[in-house]
Order: structure tokens, then C-alpha cells, then sequence
């Protein structure tokens, strides 16, 4: 056109790649359109009432979540909860991450439904749905030790590093500071792969 013009990615876009990537580091890279996990997982929707817990287990203490996070993070899933977003996946994955750290939601963990790999935010859906009810469920949802880690290796990246990004990025005048907060908190990542 023989102008200068401004180019700015999508924000949600980026984080979109970033989880994407993510994904795969932890549980390889899919070789079909669906991913088998979470395929399996889908079609436990005929055995939900089988489930002997389909709620998160109360924990004994605050102090046994399933992921520990510091109260400045639990601070902010509490204000986002409370924020109306514009889409119910975004509630939902704020909910379960929620549970993950020890927070009382008062929500409920919903039967598997659609999935699609352009439905980005499910992976981060279904792990951790996945997590929140494999306690006491082992006869049901069936895992391997390397599916297992790698979802929670997943779910600790989500929770701790993604959500605050993720929920962040959507003020265009935070995006600098928001981009360097999450340099440096890779930079800090105990896992290098990620």
C-alpha cells in the first residue's frame, strides 16, 4: 500500500499459541485431528453416574490443594470469578482452576461435552477436570503414569503461569507490562521444557 501501518496480533491470539505449544511439550504432538485423551475422557459421559465423586474431594486443609499457589493468584481468580466474561468457558476454566488451588467455588464439574481442537481453551478444561475427579475415580477414568504427569504437568503451567496472562492480556494498554511479567515468570519456570 506504500504506507506505514500499525500491526498488532490478537493478545487472546498469542496466549492461544502459547497454550497450544505448551500442550504439546506435555503430552507430545497428536498425530489426528482429536486428541485420544481426552477423547477417552468424552466418552465417560455414559458412566458419569458410575463416578463415585463428581465433585472436587473436600480437602482435610486449606493447606492440600492440588496445586499450591500463593494468595496474590487466589486473590485474583476470586475478582475474576465475580467478573461477567463473555464467553461461559472462560467462568468455567476460572472455577476449576479455583478448585485446583483450594478455593470454595461453589460450582459443579459438568459432564464432558464438545471438543475440538479450534475450542483451544477445552485442553486446559479437560485436564483439569480430568485432575479434580481422578481421586477415587481410577476404575473409571483410566490413565497411564505418563498421561497422568503430563496432565498435571499441564495443569500446574495453567493454573500458575497461563490464567493471570491469560485474564490480563484483553487491557491493550497493560500488554507491555503484562508481556514482560510473563518473560520473566517463564524465565522463573522451575520446568525448562516449558
Amino acid at each position: 500500500m506504500g504506507h506505514n501501518l500499525l500491526w498488532m496480533t490478537c493478545r487472546h491470539h498469542m496466549f492461544e499459541i502459547l497454550l497450544s505449544d505448551v500442550f504439546c511439550v506435555c503430552f507430545g504432538q497428536s498425530s489426528g485431528p482429536e486428541i485420544l485423551l481426552f477423547k477417552r475422557f468424552r466418552e465417560i459421559r455414559e458412566k458419569w453416574q458410575d463416578l463415585l465423586q463428581r465433585q472436587p474431594k473436600p480437602r482435610a486443609t486449606a493447606a492440600t490443594p492440588l496445586i499450591a499457589a500463593c494468595e496474590q493468584l487466589k486473590e485474583f481468580i476470586v475478582e475474576q470469578v465475580q467478573v461477567n466474561h463473555p464467553r461461559d468457558d472462560y467462568q468455567k476454566f476460572l472455577q476449576l482452576a479455583g478448585f485446583m488451588v483450594g478455593l470454595t467455588i461453589k460450582a459443579t464439574v459438568r459432564k464432558p461435552g464438545a471438543m475440538h481442537r479450534a475450542r483451544w481453551m477445552v485442553k486446559a478444561i479437560y485436564s483439569m477436570k480430568i485432575e479434580i475427579i481422578l481421586d477415587g475415580n481410577e476404575s473409571v477414568i483410566q490413565l497411564t503414569a505418563r498421561e497422568l504427569q503430563a496432565i498435571q504437568r499441564f495443569n500446574r503451567f495453567v493454573v500458575n503461569v497461563y490464567l493471570k496472562s491469560w485474564f490480563s492480556c484483553r487491557k491493550v494498554v497493560d500488554a507491555a507490562f503484562n508481556d514482560i511479567q510473563l518473560i520473566q515468570t517463564l524465565n522463573d519456570y522451575y520446568d525448562a521444557a516449558i
